[in-house]
């Protein structure tokens, strides 16, 4: 019996592949802006250099309704996203959090209020990861935060 090629599989819309593609066509306009507290654009650690990331507000892992948008974004880098002691979002040092979130409030109150208004809301299956690639490859604006 002859061996037939296989045909290759065809990522479904709401793929891991999409999500990816998605997640970096949002995230690459803001690689390498100013950190939003020091404003480096990028920091040395381990000989390694890391630029500027998007820090999202509303954490992806609460669900995709706010993974792309613009409101729920902050610009900071590794050391404020992660690793500082003093103020950072994802330290481990519950201060550095508090911290974080105090230096948010008073320095963004237009997208605290947007946080605070969304948190809670949930998303309506309203796009795949599919069509959300192919929109934010096609145009990225970014936004008019605060």
């Amino acid at each position: 019996m002859p061996c037939r090629a296989k045909k290759p599989r065809t990522p479904s819309p709401d793929s891991s592949y999409y999500m990816k593609k998605a997640d970096e066509a949002f995230m690459k306009p803001y690689r390498g802006l100013p950190c939003e507290i020091c404003g480096k654009t990028s920091i040395v650690r381990n000989e390694l250099e890391y630029t500027t990331v998007a820090h999202h507000v509303i954490p992806k892992s609460r669900g995709r309704a706010f993974r792309y948008e613009p409101m729920n974004v902050v610009v900071l880098c590794s050391v404020h996203h992660m690793y500082s002691n003093d103020m950072a979002p994802h330290s481990f040092n519950a201060v550095a959090v508090g911290r974080w979130w105090a230096w948010f409030a008073t320095t963004k109150p237009q997208q605290m209020a947007w946080v605070e208004a969304n948190a809670g809301k949930k998303w309506g299956g309203e796009w795949t990861y599919k069509a959300m690639y192919e929109k934010l490859a096609a145009s990225h604006p970014l936004d008019s935060r605060d």
